[in-house]
């Protein structure tokens, strides 16, 4: 992004097509249904896009709110 900060509204589409690609693959890779997974991405673009987050853990600016 910092070398194409353009690109920065496409991003929470891309997300969006990203999931679907994923969600697609994983139905296809485990034969089970769609149903079985969520229909949206349970994480934020934020989140998508910060290297240290793993799901599951409590990050920084969780904390913040607490």
């Amino acid at each position: 992004m910092k070398e194409s900060p353009s690109l920065q509204p496409d991003l929470p589409e891309a997300l969006k097509t990203a999931y679907q690609s994923a969600l697609n693959l994983a139905v296809g890779e485990t034969s089970l249904s769609y149903k079985v997974f969520p229909q949206e991405c349970a994480y934020s673009l934020d989140q998508a896009l910060d290297s240290g987050f793993f799901p599951g853990q409590q990050s920084d600016f969780d904390e913040e709110w607490e």
